[in-house]
């Protein structure tokens, strides 16, 4: 049953140097329901949640908790409060085990030395409820991403949280694995604890959620009952004004000749993989999570070893010993973590756009950097992409997780790319942005590159690809001519499974 007042934010505002991230929005979360928070990157969402994690102070509003007024001082009060948050990045430590990462910070003690004993049987009752077969003595960097989910609400379980924050939590999970994580989000709001559920992804939206509000530059549009809307309504609400088109508005011509041909390929979790990749053309990759996909891209790009099997690039046989040896050749890679692999954070949009082509930027015989080649560059990548930023000179940390997403694109498209791998695109963007990114991997084909993509949603690379090859893992289960629909990729990784 859910009763009101646990969590009540009014007219909360927030401003940064020439931006208004928050402008007077109002939130409020009731025990015992999963409500929706939604929104465009840059509509307000991720400034919201950090001040109510106390990263972050607010310029004016007021927050309300079992309706006392509170100002959350840090992260710690924040916690104290009953407030917990699990990020797409989830805190946990891949080298303890995950008991430790159960009790992190909290570790019990007997005259100053770890009790283990009291730790694996407080681990037993934490995820008694969760994943009753897990061996608290496993190490988290050996669990899959949905387990590593499950044991992170767990521990927020374990600090008795009164709102939880879920921050894109399907993102790298495939069906199955977030029928599982939908269950345990019902049963941990059946004992009156709050979900707040942050998500790009619509459908799950409506089928999870009891509420949800939309944010929109920094305003709150309305919170509705989820029977009062459809996903139509909540694409107008998340878009406003903005038309997103279909990323297939521009038709592809004919692929041309194979570019890349890879020939039963064995590495890691891939086994005996065959398929041509041709210039002019998308080819989605599709599979369950598990299947090798992204294990897929990194042996084509040098950071997995060949085990057998040959990959040949315009003809020629190619076992690239490094990433760099890849991009010599003209590859690029753009993976599903751009923040740790992709991006350097703290430097500018124009050290990140320009980095992997500096040579070609330099002047005179010292090669001396020619910051206004430069910015003309990156100016150039910043209206095509549409990135929504102050100018070359802003920081990658302060944009939106799409318009970084398009910084990594842009570096790219500096050069002269024949192959683009592409990890999870898409990943965390909003859906104006989504459209964006995918109208330009078809421009990429377009204009003569081939295209390799990756997504987890799988109505994604049926919307973009030409083709689709469907791994099953490890194993090439088949290879669909477009145009393909999601039931028809869906089936065919589910077919291979069942048999």
């Amino acid at each position: 049953m859910i009763s009101s007042g646990l969590l009540d934010v009014s007219s909360l505002s927030k401003r940064f140097p020439g931006v208004q991230a928050l402008q007077e929005a109002n939130f409020e979360v009731n025990a015992g329901e999963i409500h929706a928070l939604i929104g465009a990157n840059g509509a307000g969402k991720s400034t919201l949640i950090k001040i109510l994690a106390g990263v972050e102070d607010a310029n004016s509003g007021t927050i309300k908790i079992d309706g006392k007024s509170v100002e959350i001082q840090d992260a710690n009060h924040s916690r104290q409060l009953g407030l917990a948050f699990i990020h797409q990045e989830l805190a946990l430590v891949s080298r303890m085990t995950v008991a430790e990462n159960l009790a992190l910070g909290v570790l019990p003690k007997k005259f100053g030395i770890v009790s283990r004993r009291k730790l694996h049987a407080q681990a037993l009752d934490a995820l008694s409820d969760f994943l009753p077969d897990l061996n608290p003595n496993t190490f988290v960097g050996d669990l899959p991403v949905a387990t590593q989910w499950l044991v992170s609400l767990a521990r927020v379980s374990m600090q008795q949280a009164k709102v939880i924050f879920l921050d894109e939590p399907t993102a790298a999970l495939g069906s199955h694995e977030v029928e599982i994580l939908f269950r345990v989000v019902r049963e941990v709001t059946a004992k009156g604890a709050a979900v707040v559920f942050v998500s790009h992804r619509l459908q799950e939206v409506l089928d999870l959620c009891d509420r949800v509000t939309t944010l929109r530059a920094g305003k709150t549009i309305g919170t509705y009952n989820i029977a009062d809307v459809d996903y139509q309504k909540l694409v107008n609400l998340v878009a406003g004004d903005e038309v997103v088109s279909s990323p297939l508005s521009e038709v592809q011509d004919s692929p041309g000749l194979p570019i890349l041909e890879v020939d039963n390929l064995s590495s890691g979790p891939l086994e005996g993989v065959t398929f041509d990749l041709r210039e002019g053309e998308v080819l989605g990759v599709g599979g369950l999570v598990g299947s090798g996909r992204t294990e897929l891209l990194e042996t084509i790009y040098g950071e997995r070893s060949v085990e057998s099997g040959t990959i040949k690039l315009e003809g020629q046989v190619v076992n690239f010993a490094q990433p760099s040896d890849a991009v010599d050749r003209g590859i690029a890679m753009l993976p599903e973590n751009r923040r740790d692999q992709a991006l350097f954070s703290e430097r500018s949009i124009r050290v990140n756009t320009v980095m992997s082509h500096l040579a070609s930027f330099a002047r005179g015989f010292l090669r001396i950097p020619n910051v206004n080649a430069e910015n003309s560059k990156t100016n150039e990548q910043i209206e095509r992409l549409m990135i929504r930023t102050t100018g070359p000179r802003q920081l990658v940390r302060e944009l939106s997780g799409g318009n970084q997403q398009k910084v990594v694109v842009g570096r790219w498209l500096c050069g002269d790319v024949k192959v683009f791998l592409v990890d999870e695109p898409t990943k965390g963007v909003d859906i104006a942005g989504k459209s964006e990114i995918l109208v330009e991997l078809r421009r990429l084909a377009a204009a003569g590159s081939a295209v390799l993509v990756v997504s987890s949603e799988l109505g994604e690379i049926a919307d973009v690809a030409d083709r689709v090859l469907v791994l099953t893992e490890g194993k090439v289960v088949t290879i669909l001519d477009g145009p393909v629909t999601e039931n028809e990729i869906l089936q065919a990784c589910y077919k291979e499974e069942a048999a």
